[in-house]
């Protein structure tokens, strides 16, 4: 369930799921919006997007919009997921990137609808390759 852009200064405390856009590209970054320090790497206070990136997980303060996805409700269960993800901070694109990372702190299950999504596309697009293929070869004259 996806809720509109909102400013994060009028979120109560609590971890979120949440998207923020790609710049010139197509697809979505995931991360935890963690708002009043709820897993304790905000001195400050203020709110900290956790993502995964090629270089380990980043988290950083606020400076783009963003979409909440979902709010988190097993707090405690996702601040260890949280601690356990970031001794696997290895960035792969296919098993490992920035949607499995914060699924699995928010749900705990490493899953990628973007790479369902492109997975998909990929098998659709062999089978209308290999379909085209097929009817070329029977249209062609037998010698």
């Amino acid at each position: 369930m996806s809720h509109p852009r909102m400013n994060v200064e009028d979120l109560p405390v609590g971890l979120c799921l949440a998207t923020t856009d790609i710049p010139n590209k197509l697809g979505e970054h995931y991360g935890i919006l963690d708002i009043g320090n709820v897993l304790g790497g905000a001195p400050s206070g203020a709110p900290i997007l956790y993502q995964l990136t090629p270089s380990g997980v980043v988290g950083a303060p606020i400076d783009q919009e963003l979409t909440i996805v979902d709010w988190i409700g097993d707090i405690d269960a996702a601040r260890a997921r949280f601690t356990q993800a970031l001794q696997r901070p290895q960035y792969d694109l296919v098993t490992n990137n920035c949607e499995h990372f914060a699924r699995y702190v928010a749900y705990g299950r490493r899953e990628s609808s973007q790479v369902w999504i492109a997975a998909f596309g990929a098998a659709l697009l062999t089978v209308l390759v290999a379909r085209s293929l097929a009817q070329d070869q029977q249209r062609r004259p037998r010698h």
